[in-house]
């Protein structure tokens, strides 16, 4: 299993590199990638709920941080 990526970027560069369309992340679960269709899990350890908002805080702005969390 590898080490779970440090930023969203390497995450995206993953989902470029399998030819996938949509990248999933969910508290709980190993980020999934779609590929044709097919939801395909990644070789990473389980995401917690702290890197799930660290990785999708890496994206917000601000108010948008604000309003999440409203």
């Amino acid at each position: 299993m590898e080490t779970t990526p440090l930023s969203l970027t390497e995450l995206l560069n993953k989902v470029e590199d399998m030819h996938g369309s949509d990248l999933h992340l969910s508290a709980g679960s190993v980020p999934r990638i779609r590929v044709h269709g097919e939801m395909l899990p990644l070789n990473l350890p389980v995401l917690k709920p702290a890197e799930t908002k660290r990785l999708a805080y890496s994206v917000m702005t601000d108010e948008q941080k604000f309003r999440f969390e409203q």
